[in-house]
C-alpha cells in the first residue's frame, strides 16, 4: 500500500463513496497490518463527501415532497408500475430453461425450492 500511494488512496475514497459498510475496509487494513494513518484520511474524505451529498439530497426531497407526491399518481406512473410488475413476473415465473432449450413456453410458479 505504501508503494501504490495515490492509487490506493483513490481506491479507499471510491470505496468510501459507495453505499457499502466500511467495516470490511478497516478489517482488511488491520489484517494486512497497514497503519491507520494510510487509511483514515482517505476514508474521511470519501465518507464526508458521500454523507454531505446524502444530506443535501434528503433536504431537497423534504423541501419538494409535496410536488413529488402530486405527480406520483398519473397514467405514466401507473403504466410504468404495471410494466415493471410484468417484467419481474416474467423473470420469476417463466421457465427460461425450457423456453431456451426446448423452445416451449411454460410457466413455473414454484420458484422457492
Amino acid at each position: 500500500m505504501k508503494e501504490k500511494g495515490r492509487q490506493s488512496q483513490l481506491i479507499i475514497i471510491a470505496y468510501s463513496l459507495l453505499p457499502l459498510p466500511t467495516t470490511p475496509l478497516f478489517l482488511a487494513g488491520g489484517m494486512a497490518k497497514i497503519k491507520p494513518l494510510y487509511i483514515i484520511p482517505a476514508f474521511f474524505v470519501g465518507k464526508f463527501s458521500s454523507d454531505a451529498i446524502t444530506v443535501h439530497i434528503g433536504k431537497y426531497a423534504s423541501d419538494h415532497a409535496e410536488s413529488m407526491v402530486e405527480g406520483a399518481l398519473s397514467w405514466k406512473s401507473i403504466s410504468s408500475l404495471v410494466v415493471g410488475l410484468i417484467l419481474i413476473s416474467a423473470i420469476l415465473f417463466i421457465d427460461w430453461r425450457t423456453l431456451i432449450q426446448k423452445k416451449k413456453f411454460q410457466l413455473k410458479f414454484k420458484i422457492w425450492k
